[in-house]
């Protein structure tokens, strides 16, 4: 058996040890926060690891002191104390519960939004800190907080943990990993994932440039019929789209370039080509792409620097997407593996 060691986002006392109970099936996710629309919710954090961590919420309303994500926000004292408590620190954060952050139009009277360290966005969640945390409607919360007409509860997370970029790699990897018993678990782990993959029916661009990433990294050999598949959604003008429904932009486009790389597809490929002009045509002046953002706008605007307004976000993502693709496409350049 493996053993792994993670860290929970501290929990707090339960009333009764059947409430403690009910919510074992956690595993290593932080303790459930629950509000009702119209509450604000307050955390005390307190940090007991010996790494610096935050707590930063998806879903409800903050401030700059309690949105708990480190980048060049141009902020500054106790709106900064929030981006990583120290160890041993504390901070209190503050998040509003809006309307917008419960059930829409046609929901149940609950929904479920998450909260997570973000000093490091990536080895902070692979290390277990993040937890569940569910809004019920306006009026729809029973007395102990839990949404009416509810009996039982459970939060499962679908995810795949890279322990490998857990803060706790070093002390969990080697003595697994040491023997071939351990080698052979991961390597039939890999080989079932791989078979999942293979079986699954992708939807967006991203579905498909992702699956046959893994499979190519798995195996060695992705599925020729679905590297032909997502060739077909080239469109007109060179560049694919996110799905069928939507026109051509430079995140599907370069994350396909990528990924037909990763492939060995050469740069000098027609496909490949028509991609490259494509970002070569739509790339604005200032070096940068805009791809529309999808998502809700359901957290305060807050201008970080790069360019497209409420785009930014998704169009930095898209255009690190396109550099990508583009760079494989330089005559001569030793880039394999350079990403």
């Amino acid at each position: 058996m493996f053993r792994y060691s993670s860290r929970i986002h501290g929990r707090h006392v339960q009333d009764s040890e059947a409430a403690h109970a009910e919510w074992e099936h956690l595993g290593f996710l932080g303790p459930l926060i629950r509000a009702e629309v119209g509450d604000t919710i307050q955390v005390i954090f307190r940090n007991n690891s010996k790494r610096p961590y935050s707590m930063h919420p998806h879903g409800v309303f903050y401030n700059k002191d309690s949105e708990g994500a480190p980048y060049e926000d141009g902020t500054s004292g106790a709106d900064k104390a929030d981006d990583g408590v120290p160890p041993g620190g504390t901070h209190k954060y503050t998040w509003q519960v809006p309307e917008r952050a419960g059930p829409a139009s046609g929901d149940v009277n609950s929904v479920l939004w998450m909260y997570h360290s973000h000093v490091d966005e990536h080895r902070d969640p692979n290390t277990g800190l993040v937890g569940p945390m569910i809004i019920t409607a306006r009026g729809q919360a029973k007395p102990d907080d839990t949404p009416q007409g509810v009996d039982r509860e459970f939060v499962v997370m679908f995810v795949q943990d890279h322990e490998e970029d857990s803060w706790h790699a070093e002390e969990n990897l080697p003595a697994n990993m040491a023997t071939r018993t351990g080698l052979a678990r991961f390597d039939d782990a890999i080989q079932r994932a791989a078979a999942w993959l293979k079986k699954a029916n992708p939807r967006s661009t991203s579905d498909r440039a992702f699956q046959l990433l893994g499979l190519q990294w798995a195996t060695g050999a992705a599925p020729r019929n679905r590297l032909s598949e997502l060739l077909t959604l080239q469109k007109a003008d060179g560049g694919w789209a996110q799905t069928q429904y939507l026109a051509s932009d430079a995140y599907a486009t370069g994350q396909v370039l990528y990924t037909l790389h990763e492939l060995g597809i050469p740069a000098i490929d027609p496909a490949y080509q028509r991609g490259v002009s494509y970002l070569l045509s739509t790339q604005r002046d200032d070096g940068s792409w805009h791809v529309r953002s999808r998502a809700p706008k359901i957290q305060p605007y807050f201008e970080s620097g790069f360019p497209h307004g409420h785009d930014q976000w998704i169009s930095s993502a898209g255009t690190a997407w396109a550099a990508m693709g583009l760079a494989y496409a330089i005559p001569n350049a030793n880039l394999a593996r350079a990403f």
